[in-house]
């Protein structure tokens, strides 16, 4: 009713681990719904920094009712499971600590799932901010009344991923759900699919959320330890199982997963371990068949083509002589090869533009150094 006093029923769940110099910002950005936040638990992961000091400092010059846990887990799940145990609101409201909320955005929500009774989950539109690159606005559209087809289309990437700090689910949604500890990467996917399992959706189109995305961070996450990391993400994948998610749909994000990892393994030139982690995805029927993966299997194999014969060139104490002396025999070896692979994967199925193929009619002679192009 109109004039009624707000409730101020949202706990705020903000992970943090040495970020004092991003923590004001992020409180900062939360004073304009004060009106609707019980409690801020900032969950302090074994800063070393002055994260805590400056967070108090924050909330006292904005009037924030917040509290700072210390904690040891090294992991932001882990660190979110713990504001949810100690969080008393009837929703809450996740945010990073290096993002912003934009102002009243969390009322926002909060009248959305008031407004739908049988929502759990209320999803807001997010800004990412790449440096270096243009804002990319993120809308939250392709939700259905399905709670099945949601779940699907969300594994499937046919939705875009909810951010944390774009959302607020209603605290009965997430009840004895938790996000995976083991892992670091994919471990919000595998909790919002569980709470897309047993809620309802209702949708905001005003952004809530400035997410500032670091890309050299991300990649560092994939390429460290890849097989160690994808196994440890299918593993959490196979448990959604229990909350009644498909079977196909898992296979299809483990598969994707997989091809991601290979993607920043290319990237970094890390032939072995991407040709290692694309045999998880050609064991897809759909994936393993796609465009994406026959151009990714077709860069690795001639990149690794180039790192063999890169290997048995002459020394570089004979280099002055090199000139004068005989090509070494894998030279042609690794040529003969290369063209093979070339012949046999050319034609009219091949599109133009292929990292170091060229369609039947137009081949080149190949020369001892192939091309790569960036994805």
């Amino acid at each position: 009713m109109s004039g009624s006093p707000v409730a101020a029923d949202i706990t705020v769940v903000i992970p943090a681990r040495n970020a004092a110099a991003t923590i004001e910002a992020a409180l900062g950005s939360l004073a304009s719904d004060r009106a609707v936040i019980r409690e801020i638990l900032v969950i302090d992961d074994g800063s070393n920094d002055q994260t805590a000091a400056m967070a108090r400092q924050s909330a006292q010059r904005h009037g924030l009712p917040l509290e700072v846990v210390s904690v040891r887990l090294r992991k932001a799940g882990a660190a979110r499971n713990v504001g949810l145990e100690r969080a008393s609101g009837t929703s809450i409201f996740f945010l990073d600590a290096d993002d912003e909320v934009m102002p009243g955005s969390l009322s926002r929500l909060s009248a959305a799932l008031a407004g739908r009774p049988l929502a759990g989950l209320a999803v807001g539109a997010s800004i990412r901010r790449t440096k270096g690159r243009p804002d990319k606005l993120k809308a939250p559209q392709g939700y259905v009344p399905d709670r099945r087809e949601n779940v699907r289309r969300y594994l499937r990437n046919e939705v875009w991923p909810i951010a944390m700090g774009s959302a607020l689910v209603a605290d009965w949604a997430t009840a004895n759900l938790r996000f995976p500890e083991t892992i670091g990467l994919d471990e919000d996917t595998c909790y919002w699919t569980a709470v897309l399992a047993r809620a309802d959706v209702v949708t905001v189109e005003t952004p809530a959320l400035l997410y500032h995305h670091d890309e050299e961070r991300m990649a560092r996450r994939f390429i460290t330890a890849p097989r160690r990391t994808f196994l440890a993400i299918a593993l959490e994948l196979n448990g959604l199982a229990a909350v009644g998610v498909e079977r196909e749909a898992l296979q299809w994000r483990k598969a994707w997963i997989a091809q991601r990892i290979a993607r920043q393994l290319i990237r970094h030139r890390k032939f072995a371990d991407a040709g290692g982690m694309m045999r998880a995805v050609r064991v897809h029927k759909e994936l393993g068949r796609s465009w994406k993966a026959m151009r990714y299997l077709a860069r690795i194999r001639i990149g690794r083509l180039t790192e063999t014969e890169a290997r048995m060139s002459p020394i570089s104490d004979l280099a002055p002589h090199a000139d004068h002396m005989p090509r070494p025999a894998v030279s042609a070896e690794v040529r003969r090869r290369s063209q093979e692979f070339r012949q046999r994967h050319g034609g009219s199925r091949v599109r133009p533009g292929l990292p170091g193929l060229a369609p039947a009619a137009k081949q080149r002679r190949p020369t001892s150094r192939a091309g790569h192009s960036r994805d």
